[in-house]
């Protein structure tokens, strides 16, 4: 067998080892959200997932490790623009969301916003972590699994 076809097949059977081995996060959610001001909300999440390579949530789909683009439109000389990215992190334990956004106005310096979200799952039972750093804001939820 050619070396080629080796480094293939081996590449192949890693990519396979690496699907198998991401956590579940599939299912419906239900729990409460604290943020850092102390107020208390509850929430329900909905998470459809495809092994390692697709995860839907809140009726998008993000594939993992793709950096999404969203353009929004906007008044003449204006520009507001996202990225997003859905992946997984710590060996394929946790599942961790990062959003950017950068909004500029003609004369104006550009606001950037950014936000990350962790999420872990141990049995039926999940968190998630919120982060914003500029108005150094964060949430925290606590979910079973439905």
């Amino acid at each position: 067998m050619n070396r080629f076809l080796s480094m293939t097949l081996l590449a192949s059977l890693i990519s396979f080892q690496a699907h198998a081995a991401c956590t579940d996060f599939a299912g419906t959610w239900k729990g409460t959200c604290q943020n850092n001001s102390g107020v208390v909300r509850h929430n329900t999440v909905t998470i459809m997932q495809n092994r390692c390579d697709t995860i839907v949530m809140e009726n998008r789909i993000f594939p993992i490790g793709q950096i999404i683009e969203t353009r929004v439109p906007s008044n003449p000389g204006e520009s507001n623009v996202a990225y997003e990215v859905m992946n997984f992190v710590n060996n394929c334990a946790d599942l961790k969301y990062l959003y950017t956004s950068i909004a500029s106005k003609p004369g104006q310096p550009p606001v950037r916003i950014d936000l990350a979200t962790t999420y872990k799952r141990n049995g039926n039972f999940m968190t998630s972590e919120l982060v914003q750093s500029q108005n150094n804001y964060r949430e925290t939820c606590q979910y079973f699994l439905q």
